[in-house]
């Protein structure tokens, strides 16, 4: 479906299950949002719907949903995974994706003075000198004082699984770019050796349109993961192009463990400097 120039959507549906399934994501309406008009390329995965684990009608809901940097158009797919679906039926009905909110395009700012020289690394804090101070970080990432890369101080990240594989963001950092097109971006990731578990890590890119980590988004595709090695490993990403019109971008350190245990990883000395 082609989008009009909403800037925030709700997505809804009603869902009957005929049986109840193995698990509740058996059954999902997934949102995809895409650059393209007639939803061929450039897909991004946006939200999805679920019914719970009952009978009787219900009516889902997801609000607020910001479309994707550059998005032209939407497409909603119905799935079901056999394996937990228990062999059940399930009806889908009145599903929507409508416009709730309208606004102007934001006025040009000023973006010089966020712009850095080539070279100089947009991150505050990047080397962890300064315990987490610069980074939104979850509960399971602490600084590590004695540890490091070049110099003592790192973040230190747990995951730990009950059972089979999870991962979850560990800490971010949103920074303007300014004027600046092109960048890249690395780090520096040694897995702890007390881990009784394999895992790895991962560090996602976000570009967004307006200032601050705000508006459309779009996750870049560029990435490098650690090897399952001992010691420290450079992850290094070169030519990182913003999208048009994107003002900020959020750099994201993902971690995940593999099998059931823990994963302890260190990182450090991360950085984001424009190329050009």
């Amino acid at each position: 479906m082609s989008l009009d120039a909403g800037t925030r959507y709700r997505f809804t549906a009603r869902v009957k299950l005929e049986s109840i399934p193995l698990k509740e994501f058996a059954n999902r309406a997934n949102l995809y949002w895409y650059e393209s008009d007639n939803c061929s390329t450039s897909g991004q995965f946006g939200r999805y719907l679920e019914p719970k684990n009952q009978f009787g009608w219900q009516y889902l809901v997801a609000d607020n949903l910001t479309p994707a940097l550059h998005a032209k158009a939407a497409q909603i797919i119905l799935k079901q995974n056999g394996r937990y679906s228990n062999g059940g039926k399930v009806l889908w009905d009145d599903i929507q994706l409508i416009a709730t909110e309208f606004k102007p395009k934001r006025p040009a700012t000023d973006r010089q003075q966020y712009t850095r020289g080539t070279g100089i690394n947009y991150l505050t804090n990047g080397a962890f000198n300064a315990k987490l101070s610069g980074w939104r970080s979850s509960n399971k990432t602490e600084w590590s004082q004695f540890i490091g890369y070049t110099e003592p101080g790192s973040a230190r990240v747990t995951r730990y699984s009950s059972s089979g594989s999870n991962g979850s963001g560990a800490f971010n950092q949103c920074v303007n770019i300014g004027e600046n097109k092109k960048f890249e971006l690395g780090a520096s990731f040694k897995q702890d050796e007390l881990s009784t578990a394999s895992g790895n890590g991962r560090r996602r890119i976000t570009w967004y349109q307006d200032l601050n980590c705000k508006g459309p988004s779009k996750t870049d595709n560029n990435w490098k993961d650690p090897e399952p090695i001992d010691g420290w490993q450079k992850l290094h990403i070169t030519g990182l192009v913003a999208p048009q019109d994107s003002q900020s971008v959020v750099i994201e350190i993902i971690q995940a463990t593999h099998e059931e245990g823990h994963f302890y990883a260190f990182w450090d000395d991360i950085y984001f400097k424009a190329t050009q």
